[in-house]
């Protein structure tokens, strides 16, 4: 009988944990085919009194130093007993049938990574960054829904709401700690290279609280993406392509240092930025708050990845492609699974 291990990294979510963690204690499936295992990356809140009030022995805490999420989730698979491992986020609202579905999908199609939808909680909090997040989420599920694939390779994530082999992890060295983010991109790009086949079970359903306001998406998670996208390349250069800024690094030298000069011009001052965002977030139509949004956050992403890289010269040169060396593990799926 197959089993599964859920993992959840936390950090400072107390709040959000009373919320989404009694929907994955409230599970259709037996509860002696699963444990679950929820890891404290270093909070300062009253996360562990959460967990022990709402979960008691029904769940394992892990407690470590802040380490990042591909450490957390390291953690968990290092201590998980199941021959299955489920990764949530901590935002995560569980359909009851989510567990099962995903063991279902294992035992039709064994050997492979599962991994069901995550959209945008209908009751969520409006505001342009959850008009971003739902128009992201739902485009891109609509397109698996109908059949296709994702349309890049880096789209294939060992994310939130995604179930593997714990062998097959172990066998691939697991998360890159390393990577300040982009580490579910990374390992998912080892796999699908290693021949690991990935399969969308839309049946698999959560749904993410997502609380964020537009200002944390675009100040604090883009540049965390523009790095972790830059560290991606570098270590997959093949895959520089796909990279989801590399385009803007691309290009006669003159239109990427103009592409560079305005995404630091729109954010050069946070205050300036709240103040068109207040203004296009309640005076502009849809039309205009997404675009604004995907253009602040691309710019961001920009930024901080021509930082980290040194130079513009330096960035071309990583997003063309150009291999550097490192030390990377290769998924041998035969020894794995």
């Amino acid at each position: 009988m197959l089993s599964l291990s859920v993992v959840i990294p936390t950090r400072n979510r107390a709040a959000v944990l009373r919320r989404t963690l009694p929907t994955a204690l409230h599970q259709d499936l037996p509860q002696d085919q699963w444990e679950l295992l929820i890891v404290d990356d270093g909070s300062t809140d009253d996360t562990a009194a959460v967990v022990q009030e709402l979960a008691g022995e029904r769940a394992y805490l892990l407690v470590q130093p802040h380490r990042g999420a591909a450490a957390a989730r390291n953690a968990g698979l290092r201590v998980a007993r199941g021959e299955l491992v489920l990764f949530l986020d901590d935002d995560l609202l569980c359909d009851p049938s989510l567990f099962t579905h995903h063991l279902d999908a294992h035992r039709e199609h064994p050997g492979g990574v599962i991994f069901g939808p995550f959209r945008l909680d209908p009751h969520a909090p409006p505001g342009m960054a959850a008009e971003l997040v739902r128009t992201r989420t739902n485009a891109h599920f609509a397109t698996l829904a109908a059949g296709a694939s994702p349309p890049r390779p880096r789209d294939y994530l060992l994310g939130p709401n995604t179930s593997v082999s714990a062998a097959l992890l172990r066998q691939a060295g697991g998360y890159d700690e390393g990577l300040l983010a982009c580490e579910d991109a990374e390992l998912g790009l080892r796999l699908m290279d290693g021949g690991v086949p990935f399969r969308y079970e839309p049946r698999a359903r959560s749904y993410q609280l997502h609380l964020k306001t537009a200002s944390q998406l675009v100040f604090d998670d883009a540049p965390a993406w523009g790095r972790g996208e830059l560290q991606l390349v570098r270590k997959h250069p093949r895959h520089a392509s796909d990279s989801l800024i590399g385009w803007m690094s691309r290009g006669p030298r003159w239109r990427v240092l103009a592409r560079a000069a305005a995404a630091r011009a729109l954010l050069r001052s946070h205050r300036a930025w709240l103040g068109a965002a207040r203004l296009v977030e309640h005076c502009a139509p849809a039309p205009v708050r997404l675009p604004f949004m995907n253009l602040s956050t691309a710019a961001a992403m920009l930024v901080q990845a021509l930082d980290d890289a040194g130079s513009l010269a330096q960035a071309r040169r990583i997003f063309e492609g150009v291999p550097e060396r490192h030390d990377h593990r290769a998924v041998n799926i035969q020894a794995a699974v």
